[in-house]
C-alpha cells in the first residue's frame, strides 16, 4: 500500500523540472508560487498570479505586489516582463490600469472587466481615509 511516511509528498510539473513538496507543510497554492519563482519566468509568474488573484479573491493586483516576498522583483524586472507580455498572445488577457493616486494595477479580462478591476483597485488605494 506504499510507505505511509511519504503519503504527504506530492509533486508539481514545472516547465523546467518536477518539484516535490509536502502538502502537510505547504499549501498547493504556495507550492505553485514557489515553482514559478524558482523557474524565473517572470511573465508567466505575473500572469498566473494576476489570474489567480482575480479568480480567487477577486482583486486586481498592484505592481508593487511583485516587489515583495516571495518574488522580490525589481521595478526594472517587472517593466521588462510587462514589455514581453504585451508582445505575446497568451498574455493578451492581462491588462493594466492606474488608480487616482498613480498606483499601477494588473487584472485579467478572463476574470473581470476594467470597470470592476478599477473599482476594486480604487477601493484598496482610497481606503477609509482617502488615498495613501
Amino acid at each position: 500500500s506504499g510507505d505511509e511516511s511519504c503519503s504527504d509528498i506530492t509533486s508539481i510539473k514545472g516547465d523546467k523540472d518536477i518539484y516535490y513538496y509536502s502538502d502537510e507543510y505547504m499549501s498547493d497554492n504556495y507550492a505553485n508560487i514557489a515553482v514559478l519563482v524558482e523557474e524565473k519566468d517572470l511573465p508567466k509568474t505575473i500572469a498566473e498570479m494576476v489570474r489567480w488573484n482575480g479568480k480567487t479573491y477577486p482583486c486586481a493586483t498592484p505592481l508593487y505586489y511583485f516587489n515583495n516576498s516571495p518574488y522580490f522583483y525589481t521595478d526594472a524586472q517587472i517593466e521588462r516582463a510587462l514589455d514581453r507580455m504585451r508582445q505575446q498572445e497568451k498574455y493578451s488577457d492581462i491588462c493594466e490600469l492606474t488608480t487616482g493616486n498613480n498606483k499601477r494595477y494588473l487584472y485579467s479580462t478572463i476574470h473581470m472587466s476594467e470597470k470592476y478591476a478599477r473599482a476594486l483597485a480604487e477601493g484598496v488605494e482610497y481606503g477609509e481615509y482617502g488615498y495613501r
